[in-house]
């Protein structure tokens, strides 16, 4: 697989090579790159202000001057964002949101979910930051109610943008960049688009990544301390991406998207002592299309339509003498959503949005029919409404869900049906909205996983988590003077509920899912985004967030745990980044910081896992030589190399160098 990945790659260059020497000079690209940038900053400077819920965004821009090197690196800088990191360079990658569970966090990759009917997570590692333009976290009532059902269905969003081609007086435009670095890293990417017409562009995106993920790590046992390389943490990952954009009248548009994912990933095993022994392989293969079309009728009436076709096909192999096993999985998922907004007036909008979803699940390994072969069909339906005049802005919804999961094998069916209600509102106390309070709340109603549902008791159906969430906020933004052009401030505090948590419970013969959990959260989010114009030419950019939560088990006073913090739920971390732009070499500093935790329902001292700081460097030079935009960095990660687990017995990667080179044409 090896060689094919680096034959297509060296064609895919080679091609690039012959579109770039076939170009002439054309200055008027880059004032189209400075205007761009400047769009972009003013955005962010704005991001969140008028919201009625918290808001966090980082862009493409950000992204390369931090040396970000993973989507799971930035969506740890989030505020009230918990990213659950399994070790090693192939291990999974899940992010929770305010003490709930990741099936809690819905992942939208250019307007569409992503889904995992099987499990209800998404691993996050499976995404590349190379053709990314922005990555929104939305924690609560999302303020655009001209979208699908399914997109405000979860707890919080994680949505992912890709960046759409803009052009000069060229038809065409492109990239290329190779990342390398420590532990084996080895990364092309490339990007080309063309313009096919006046109405229609082309563009492809692939991206190769592999690395053997051999870091150092120390166990410290007395006597038997030892330094160890990580064992089974390769990854040989191909990612693929074809994108054509349609503008069918004035206000019409469509979008079609090819999707193809390819990886072969050593899953790291847990280290107790010197036992780092770990045969597992994952085999992933996805691939989906995706069309999204809209329709802005009039003033009045806007259309939109999304579908989708998604195919995921698993195999995990455990090669053991005795417990070795090998599982297949192979999910299609069909997807359909329509939403209609009308707008009888300035100050009103409403939206109507149906989804329907069909999940068929083929697994022949398992050691009973409760899994063999399973469907779900989903309807989801959001009716929306929205005023917005003057200070005021008001958001209410009504979501509507229902399922119903069906296997042949055994006639067995199920079925989850609920309404639930969300609102939020913002009102400016100060002129311009320098000033701005929020208040939202939203009723939340997670149906159970079909492998949950397959690990039930038998006897009794699973009843849905349900949980409710209400947020109060104050965000300040404002220009202070010619130095602090820009500040923004904004504090949030929290109450949420869950009840009827569905948990994995371990018994003398098998394994089993109940509803016993019940969790109460309490928290406060903070973050700070300032650019300070120190010169004409250097000006300093500073961001930091912070998060305090108490999420607590309060199932039964009898239990030991009664109000203990749950697992893996640090009460206070944070992040903070300083960025030195100016016009010889761009500097950035970024620390992410995180509370002790505890791996286990107990909070006791044997059950602990310590707090940890991240420090990065990155240096970072664009060259414009004539129409060609040259970018050059070099980041060092954890650079003080402190160990440091994520998930207990996972260590993490200790001090790494990556150096990228990269051109735009």
């Amino acid at each position: 697989m090896n060689l094919k990945k680096l034959l297509f790659f060296f064609v895919l260059l080679n091609m690039f090579s012959v579109a770039v020497y076939a170009q002439s000079e054309d200055s008027v690209r880059i004032k189209g790159s400075i205007d761009e940038v400047k769009i972009i900053s003013t955005r962010n400077a704005m991001t969140g202000i008028t919201v009625t819920s918290p808001l966090q965004l980082l862009t493409s821009k950000e992204i390369q001057a931090t040396g970000i090197a993973s989507l799971s690196d930035a969506v740890r800088r989030f505020s009230g964002v918990t990213v659950k990191d399994y070790g090693g360079i192939g291990g999974m990658k899940t992010v929770s949101i305010r003490g709930f569970n990741a099936q809690h966090t819905a992942v939208v990759y250019d307007g569409v979910s992503v889904s995992d009917a099987q499990t209800g997570v998404v691993d996050i590692g499976r995404f590349s930051l190379d053709n990314v333009s922005t990555i929104t976290m939305i924690i609560g009532v999302q303020d655009d109610i001209f979208q699908s059902a399914r997109n405000q269905a979860s707890a919080g969003v994680l949505n992912i943008k890709t960046q759409s081609p803009v052009f000069g007086d060229r038809r065409y435009k492109g990239s290329a960049q190779v990342k390398t670095g420590s532990w084996g890293l080895f990364n092309p990417a490339v990007n080309f688009a063309y313009k096919l017409n006046s109405r229609f562009t082309l563009s492809a995106d692939a991206n190769w990544q592999r690395a053997d993920g051999r870091y150092k790590y120390k166990i410290d046992n007395g006597t038997q301390s030892g330094t160890f390389k990580r064992k089974n943490s390769d990854v040989d990952i191909l990612r693929t991406e074809v994108n054509l954009y349609g503008r069918l009248g004035d206000n019409q548009s469509l979008n079609i998207k090819l999707y193809y994912f390819d990886s072969e990933r050593g899953l790291p095993g847990h280290i107790t002592l010197y036992n780092d022994y770990s045969t597992e392989r994952l085999w992933n293969e996805n691939f989906f299309t995706q069309v999204q079309y809209k329709n802005f009728f009039s003033d009045k009436f806007s259309y939109q339509a999304n579908a989708k076709y998604d195919y995921n096909k698993a195999r995990y192999e455990y090669t053991h003498t005795q417990l070795g096993r090998t599982d297949k999985y192979i999910q299609n998922e069909y997807y359909l959503s329509n939403t209609l907004m009308y707008r009888p007036n300035g100050a009103f909008s409403f939206s109507l949005g149906e989804d329907l979803v069909y999940n068929k699940l083929k697994n022949d390994n398992v050691l009973n029919d409760n899994l063999r072969n399973p469907s779900r069909q989903t309807s989801i339906t959001a009716l929306s409404g929205k005023y917005q005049a003057n200070r005021l802005t008001v958001i209410t919804t009504l979501l509507g869900s229902y399922a119903k999961d069906d296997i042949k094998v055994t006639g067995n069916q199920y079925e989850y049906k609920r309404i639930v209600p969300s609102f939020g509102v913002t009102y400016s106390l100060l002129d311009a909205n320098r000033l701005n309070f929020r208040l939202a709340y939203k009723d939340i109603f997670r149906i159970p996983t079909i492998t949950e549902v397959y690990y039930k008791r038998s006897g009794v159906i699973l009843k849905p988590e349900k949980a409710r969430q209400l947020n109060m906020g104050l965000v300040w933004a404002d220009r202070l003077s010619d130095v602090m052009q820009s500040v923004n401030i904004s504090v949030d505090a929290y109450y949420a509920h869950m009840k009827d948590k569905i948990s994995i419970i371990p018994t003398t013969s098998f394994i089993r899912t109940d509803n016993i959990g019940k969790v109460r959260m309490t928290g406060i989010d903070a973050v700070l985004k300032t650019n300070l114009f120190l010169t004409e030419y250097l000006s300093l950019l500073v961001s930091g967030a912070y998060s305090y939560l108490k999420a607590v088990d309060i199932t039964s006073k009898t239990d030991s745990w009664y109000k203990n913090q749950i697992p893996y739920t640090p009460k206070h971390s944070g992040s903070v980044s300083f960025g030195l732009e100016n016009p010889w070499v761009n500097v950035t500093y970024t620390g992410l910081f995180s509370g002790r935790r505890y791996y286990s329902p107990e909070n006791i001292a044997s059950k602990k896992v310590a707090g940890y700081a991240d420090h990065t460097i990155a240096l970072n030079k664009q060259l414009n030589i004539k129409w060609v935009e040259y970018t050059f960095q070099l980041a060092f990660t954890n650079i003080l190399n402190k160990q440091y687990q994520i998930i207990n017995y996972y260590p993490m990667p200790g001090r790494a160098v990556n150096v990228s080179v990269g051109c735009k044409f």
